[in-house]
């Protein structure tokens, strides 16, 4: 009796290996820190309120002018788009208050609830990341062959990019003009 012959199972070529595996880590990549990092419901909600305000403030204050579109400007490092962050950020700086009740010849005081740089730095943090795992991802899906192109992102270390420099011109800018330490 001849042995039988067993058929080996075809094996897909490397090259479409290879391919698989580059589509694979393409779509881990354009996914959002979210699914890869948790966050707290308390943080994902400071920014989705931090994101509201971002988008009233353009809506009511600069009609026509797309909030989101923006973020993506800034992507290409445009300096209106700078700018506009800057105003936000003092805006945000010199709004974020409330009455509070003194004893006095008045019955409120305005309380500053921004009194240091660091707490304008992490508000800033909190909507870049917002905008990166929310506009920028939708941006990244649209665009696939461009999607590094769509990154924000505030790194504690690395001091480059339209982030960055926003982030120094508001430490130093907004703690004279709004007269708030540096911390």
């Amino acid at each position: 009796m001849a042995p039988q012959r067993t058929i080996a199972p075809q094996q897909k070529p490397v090259t479409q290996l290879t391919k698989e595996a580059l589509e694979s880590l393409e779509a881990f990549a354009s996914e959002t820190t979210g699914k890869v990092r948790e966050i707290s419901a308390d943080k994902k909600d400071q920014r989705v309120r931090l994101m509201r305000k971002w988008n009233s403030f353009f809506n009511e204050n600069y009609v026509g002018l797309d909030p989101e579109r923006l973020w993506i400007d800034l992507c290409c490092d445009d300096n209106m788009a700078k700018s506009y962050c800057r105003v936000f950020l003092q805006w945000y700086v010199t709004n974020s208050g409330r009455l509070e009740v003194c004893l006095g010849p008045e019955e409120h005081e305005w309380k500053r609830e921004v009194t240091a740089t660091i707490t304008i730095a992490e508000v800033w943090k909190c909507l870049v990341v917002e905008a990166d795992s929310t506009v920028l991802l939708r941006k990244r899906k649209e665009d696939p062959t461009h999607r590094k192109q769509w990154v924000l992102a505030y790194a504690e270390r690395d001091k480059t990019g339209p982030v960055a420099d926003i982030s120094r011109v508001c430490v130093a800018s907004l703690s004279s003009v709004v007269g708030i330490p540096i911390k």
